[in-house]
């Protein structure tokens, strides 16, 4: 039975005495997100805010281009995705489920638009871990535009640096893309990391739910560790300045998003992520009660 556990700027969320993940979000951070995302076994897969990209939380949710606004990087002047509260923090045999709101702003405090996110971690097996991700965008404050940009991702993962493609590690999607080169700016239902953790082959994929707007979505993944489900950066993706990712909300409006986080032993094919995909989308989608 999954455990939540509220320590004031994280929630810890536990299966018996193991760490499964905890969701950050402290006034410190300029985001929300989840870090460590571990393995059945404690060892983890993510990278927490590496040299080369600081502001790559392990596993988040942000936007390069709100109204203008870079709710992505963490350069000056930047937005804040800042956490207001939380709505729900439950357990049950089968699951822990916490629902949070939280407000993207301006760097000057400015709110732009409120978010609703899930997550739901389901008791985890002795061979894999399964974190389901909801993102509810709604125009509260006025219209609302996510402007065509790469720099973006509902659902993001920067995986420990043991794992990145340079040293050793499989970037690979459900079309058969490897590397950087073949899925870097494609579609595809998901997307899977792995690579050495200490000594063990382990991996995380991000499956893309058939509900999503544009599905199958676009993947801003590099062979230095990213991976991140993009469905806003179509004429960057497509290398055609005629086209346009851009989606408007418009006053009032709201948006779901719902993706699986899948973490496993072994690559794509080993950890049987393309079995795991269709159960997802052949199941009922799991949504934020509010």
């Amino acid at each position: 039975m999954p455990t939540l556990r509220d320590l004031g700027d994280r929630v810890e969320i536990k299966a018996g005495d193991r760490l499964i993940a905890a969701y950050v979000y402290g006034a410190a951070w300029s985001k929300p997100f989840l870090y460590p995302v571990n393995a059945p076994d404690g060892r983890c897969v993510t990278s927490q805010g590496p040299g080369d990209h600081p502001h790559h939380r392990s596993l988040w949710v942000a936007h390069g281009d709100v109204n203008g606004v870079d709710c992505w990087s963490e350069q000056e002047s930047h937005g804040r995705i800042v956490h207001q509260s939380f709505l729900g923090l439950g357990e049950s045999e089968e699951s822990a489920v916490l629902t949070a709101r939280n407000l993207w702003a301006r760097g000057d405090g400015k709110a732009l638009l409120e978010e609703l996110r899930g997550v739901r971690v389901p008791s985890p097996s002795p061979d894999a871990v399964t974190i389901d991700l909801s993102v509810t965008f709604a125009a509260r404050y006025g219209r609302v535009i996510f402007g065509d940009t790469k720099e973006a991702g509902l659902a993001s993962v920067r995986v420990a640096g043991s794992m990145e493609v340079e040293e050793g590690g499989r970037l690979e999607n459900s079309s058969g893309g490897v590397g950087e080169a073949q899925v870097w700016g494609k579609r595809a239902l998901w997307c899977d990391y792995s690579g050495d953790v200490q000594g063990e082959r382990l991996g995380i994929a991000v499956f893309d739910h058939p509900m999503n707007p544009r599905h199958p979505t676009y993947w801003h993944a590099r062979d230095y560790g990213l991976m991140t489900a993009n469905c806003f950066g179509i004429s960057l993706f497509e290398k055609n300045p005629s086209l346009s990712g851009r989606l408007v909300l418009d006053d009032g409006q709201d948006l779901t998003f719902y993706y699986r986080i899948y973490v496993h032993g072994g690559d794509a094919e080993r950890g049987m992520v393309a079995e795991e995909y269709e159960r997802f989308a052949s199941s009922p989608h799991w949504r934020v009660k509010t």
